[in-house]
């Protein structure tokens, strides 16, 4: 199937689901409480991570090393170029986080962790956008307001679409 990258995996819940469709799963996470609850859960279920104990700010990623990257309600957008290193070309990107919106929805509190309406989108714009969506949807009886979004890495043989000229 490939290699994924669980970034800021938590107690591993996108991992272990990687895992058992056949990925080789690297997962990365500063918490060790976290990922010792993920730990025993992957052997609970039969299931082979590598459990990656790490700051993201700090650890060092392979260049084009991931057929897919998974990023699940963390924001570090100083990670972003990393993260479109160590993918391969081809490779996919799937992207959820919490963004900022006038109504009382759930999720941080501070508007710096989250993403401005549209950010997702733009951060990525040089790869190819597969899906694309925000909105408000209901998570455990509270209203979120989440990103969502899957993109592809160009492979370096495509050539990028000329640009029009608007005269």
């Amino acid at each position: 199937v490939g290699r994924a990258l669980d970034t800021a995996c938590g107690k591993g819940r996108n991992a272990l689901y990687l895992a058992s469709l056949g990925f080789e799963v690297d997962a990365v996470d500063i918490a060790a409480p976290a990922l010792e609850l993920a730990r025993k859960a992957a052997q609970g279920r039969g299931l082979t991570v590598n459990w990656i104990e790490a700051d993201l700010d700090q650890h060092p990623l392979p260049a084009e090393m991931y057929d897919l990257i998974t990023t699940s309600f963390f924001i570090n957008r100083n990670l972003v170029p990393r993260l479109k290193d160590a993918l391969k070309p081809g490779g996919l990107v799937l992207h959820e986080h919490h963004y900022v919106t006038d109504r009382d929805v759930g999720g941080p509190k501070d508007r710096h962790f989250r993403m401005r309406p549209n950010e997702l989108l733009h951060l990525f714009l040089d790869f190819r956008v597969r899906f694309y969506w925000e909105g408000l949807e209901e998570e455990r009886g509270r209203l979120i307001a989440v990103a969502r979004m899957v993109a592809q890495k160009q492979p370096a043989s495509e050539e990028p679409l000329p640009q029009s000229d608007a005269s």
